[in-house]
């Protein structure tokens, strides 16, 4: 008795910058991956204008594997969107190149999405762990500015139970549920509601820019589901561990950006002044007690950058910008 291919389809959406040995491996893993109820059609790596030799492996002979090539960086979010602007499936799955797929974590996600009763389900993400096989935090709350404060005063960092940070650290990450947010790192979602919304909001060039794309899937009325049937090792980090102080403008930047657009005026306010009065004196007080003065300087240089955006991210206009994709190759 012989039985069909899957009708469904699945593209993959991998944006990759200085990834070094992870895109491969990677691609490695999505190659071995056990496709039984879905066609993958495409994996399509979108290359932020690398500098090392990501690009530089075996997997782009096959027809299926596919490469865009950006003339700049044009930021994690645009360049998802630039992804998903050449894919026709019915799924997307944006997936970080630091990432180690188990090989049935996709098809688990998959056969989860067509189930009748997840038919109110955008998106949904996977269990991650660590490199030490412990399970990752990669599920969080929508966050209010007070979350934000206990983010910025380090607080969280002393009892996440009573100072709530914006992910759900109080939860073991155990058991498959509904939540608020999954990270990124795997986001995988109707190709339909993702358009619908919009896509990304380019004006986070990286961080939080997930997190926008969950809250507002929230407000639509549609499910996020975090699953824990097969999961998949996450290094977590990857190209940002080379540039901390980079990295750490852009956290912050995000962060200003989201608060500028989901909360008041009010919550806005505050949340920048914990982040640019609050949250410097705690960085800098921190490094010293770990004796890591290297901190200290990532940290200055971090704040040097934001000081130039501040106004911007305040006065930006509620119109989401999108990057224009003459930046191709």
């Amino acid at each position: 008795m012989s039985t069909s291919a899957p009708t469904t389809t699945l593209d993959i959406v991998i944006v990759n910058w200085n990834a070094g040995g992870h895109l491969a491996r990677c691609l490695e893993a999505v190659a071995n991956s056990t496709a039984s109820h879905y066609t993958l059609t495409r994996v399509l790596v979108v290359d932020n204008a690398s500098t090392d030799s990501s690009m530089q492996c075996p997997y782009f002979a096959r027809p299926e594997f596919q490469a865009l090539h950006c003339k700049s960086n044009i930021g994690f979010a645009a360049a998802c969107n630039l992804g998903a602007s050449k894919c026709n499936a019915e799924f997307v799955l944006f997936l970080n190149p630091d990432v180690y797929l188990s090989p049935t974590s996709v098809d688990a996600a998959m056969k989860f999405m067509l189930r009748e009763d997840a038919s109110q389900v955008a998106a949904c993400g996977i269990q991650l762990t660590g490199l030490d096989g412990r399970v990752q935090r990669s599920c969080a709350r929508i966050p209010n500015p007070i979350n934000f404060f206990w983010h910025a005063s380090g607080l969280t960092k002393v009892s996440p139970r009573l100072f709530l940070d914006i992910t759900l650290d109080e939860w073991d990450h155990s058991s498959a549920r509904n939540v608020p947010h999954v990270i990124g790192a795997f986001y995988l979602m109707r190709r339909i509601i993702f358009l619908e919304v919009g896509g990304f909001d380019e004006r986070f060039f990286v961080y939080l820019e997930d997190l926008d794309l969950s809250a507002r899937l929230g407000k639509s009325g549609w499910q996020i589901h975090y699953l824990t049937e097969a999961p998949s090792c996450h290094f977590g980090g990857g190209s940002s561990e080379n540039v901390r102080a980079i990295a750490l403008f852009y956290s912050l930047r995000s962060r200003l950006l989201y608060a500028r657009k989901h909360f008041s005026t009010i919550g806005a306010l505050f949340v920048f002044a914990a982040t640019l009065l609050v949250e410097p004196l705690g960085r800098v007080f921190y490094a010293l007690l770990i004796r890591r003065p290297q901190a200290i300087v990532e940290c200055l240089i971090a704040y040097r950058h934001l000081s130039r955006s501040v106004l911007s991210c305040w006065w930006h206009s509620n119109e989401r910008t999108k990057v224009s994709y003459a930046v191709l190759k």
